[in-house]
């Protein structure tokens, strides 16, 4: 009776408290699947492009990101395929563009990391400098 009175009370603890431990419902890695997603296309447009590709990336502190134009990444409404919702905040103080070369390659001497945080939740993109994405 013992045993089945402490099985009983671990159930219902594993019930509520290991829910609330993990990290989100899994929506924040939806997020940073959709931004890989976009970088990856920003990438494929430029490498269509070929010697002088303007298609950007583009990630705003709000939250928001989305495919640019060059010359037109200043401003939020000017985004194509946007996303973004509002729960998501990117960590850091500055917006990020992220620019590729005609063969897929970050024009950044260095990789490039997004960190969104999603309702306490949190997942990052990475793009290396030769244009690998990777999310987790």
């Amino acid at each position: 009776m013992e045993l089945v009175t402490v099985i009983v009370i671990l159930g219902i603890l594993s019930a509520t408290v290991v829910p609330k431990l993990s990290s989100g419902s899994g929506e924040h890695l939806a997020v940073c699947q959709d931004v890989s997603t976009l970088i990856l296309h920003t990438q494929s447009i430029n490498i269509n492009q070929g010697d002088s590709p303007d298609v950007f990336f583009k990630s705003f502190t709000t939250g928001d990101y989305g495919v640019c134009i060059r010359g037109q990444c200043s401003d939020i409404a000017n985004l194509h395929m946007r996303g973004g919702d509002p729960h998501v905040v990117m960590q850091g103080s500055k917006d990020i563009e992220i620019v590729f070369n005609g063969i897929g390659q970050l024009q950044s001497p260095s990789d490039v990391s997004l960190t969104y945080d999603f309702d306490g939740a949190s997942c990052s993109v990475t793009v290396n400098t030769e244009g690998a994405v990777s999310w987790k």
